[in-house]
């Protein structure tokens, strides 16, 4: 393998963009949930990056963006297994709460070979960082 190619391996990485649409009278409660899972979900050492985003046109639409630094076998069979994907499960799936069918894009990201990645400066300002 060349150099190049371990590499790319290296800075593979899995991005999730998952859209939730939740009923209006459940938003505060699946907010509860979902911080509850995200303080443990990203002191894990394969989530690089997590965060949540909520549509201001409709904001009982949320999308959250995760990146991980394994694969979606990976992330399919062990990561969605875990502790704090149960549970967000269970306080949500099911119980009526969901507007919209829940969606879950699986995207990997690029990396340095391409020219569109870029951080600008400023771009993480106020954002906990670890």
């Amino acid at each position: 393998m060349s150099t190049q190619q371990e590499q790319q391996q290296q800075t593979k990485q899995l991005f999730l963009v998952v859209t939730w649409t939740i009923k209006p009278e459940h938003v505060d409660a699946w907010l509860e949930a979902e911080f509850e899972a995200w303080q443990t979900v990203f002191k894990q050492s394969e989530c690089l990056f997590f965060e949540i985003l909520r549509d201001p046109l409709k904001p009982n639409s949320f999308r959250l963006l995760e990146c991980w630094n394994k694969d979606r076998d990976w992330f399919d069979n062990v990561q969605m297994k875990t502790k704090p994907y149960e549970i967000l499960a269970a306080k949500t799936l099911g119980k009526d709460i969901i507007e919209e069918p829940l969606k879950i894009e699986y995207l990997e990201r690029m990396g340095p070979s391409v020219k569109g990645s870029v951080v600008k400066k400023g771009y993480l300002d106020g954002t906990n960082k670890d």
